[in-house]
């Protein structure tokens, strides 16, 4: 019998300084799930599994996987990533430029969702909001996700959403790499249909059959880009988790109110 979730937390250096606040704050909420490293085989995560706070697990994979995002995309899109979590009936992936408020994760399992990753939303400015949100309605009617070969922004806005923190179904991810084989072979990785949660949840998401929540649910889930614009739609309440906070300047103009940790610390390191 498969257990409930495993946290899948790809590591392949040692860690910045948000990174090991990230992955301290994923033990702090998630630790009573299995929580595995996911790593090149050429990397020893030794030092990291034993100073963990609690016991935590590791897989070694290739190092050819996670020499470029393009690679770590096509390692998300092979069944060799699925089959070594078959174990789970889901996985959570958590990048080290992620963070969970607080658990939820049981929760969301029961909710029998395929994919969920937090919704894309244009950029936050009045032009967006209004003009540029009838513009891409009125694009995505014409053309829906997955009748296109090139994906637009039309397709992704409003959409479910970015893998960098993410809960997948492991089976039912599996069984679509393994049916689009011959797509995804054909693809080339500079394509914006071959970012691995791209092609899951906008550019397959239909034909598959992968079952995802609307882009107001999946703000409960997780924010990423336009962070103040997703607080705002999701009347004041903060997620599940977030990804990207680390970036840029999205933590001074955003998220210092919520994650207590400066990534400016990171340029001394």
């Amino acid at each position: 019998m498969r257990k409930l979730a495993v946290v899948v937390v790809p590591v392949y250096r040692k860690f910045m300084p948000s990174e090991a606040f990230a992955f301290a704050q994923c033990l702090n909420v998630l630790g009573r799930y299995d929580i595995s490293l996911l790593h090149p085989a050429g990397f020893d995560v030794s030092d990291i599994v034993r100073t963990a706070s609690r016991t935590i697990g590791h897989v070694a994979m290739d190092d050819q996987w996670f020499r470029s995002i393009d690679s770590y995309n096509a390692l998300c899109l092979s069944a060799d990533f699925y089959d070594a979590y078959a174990a789970y009936e889901y996985m959570l992936i958590y990048q080290l430029d992620a963070y969970a408020f607080r658990d939820e994760l049981a929760d969301w399992c029961a909710r029998g969702y395929d994919y969920i990753g937090a919704p894309w939303l244009p950029n936050d400015t009045p032009y967006e909001r209004t003009l540029g949100d009838a513009v891409r309605w009125v694009r995505r009617t014409i053309h829906p996700a997955g009748t296109t070969q090139k994906i637009t922004h039309a397709q992704t806005h409003y959409h479910v959403g970015n893998g960098g923190f993410s809960l997948r179904r492991v089976a039912k991810m599996k069984a679509v790499v393994e049916e689009f084989r011959g797509l995804i072979d054909s693809m080339d990785p500079k394509e914006r249909r071959a970012k691995e949660d791209v092609f899951f949840s906008t550019y397959i998401q239909r034909q598959a059959g992968i079952s995802v929540p609307d882009w107001r649910e999946g703000l409960q889930f997780a924010f990423e880009n336009s962070p103040a614009m997703a607080l705002r739609l999701a009347k004041g309440h903060l997620p599940f988790g977030c990804h990207y906070w680390s970036k840029g300047n999205v933590w001074k103009d955003f998220w210092y109110r919520y994650i207590p940790f400066d990534p400016e610390q990171d340029a001394g390191a």
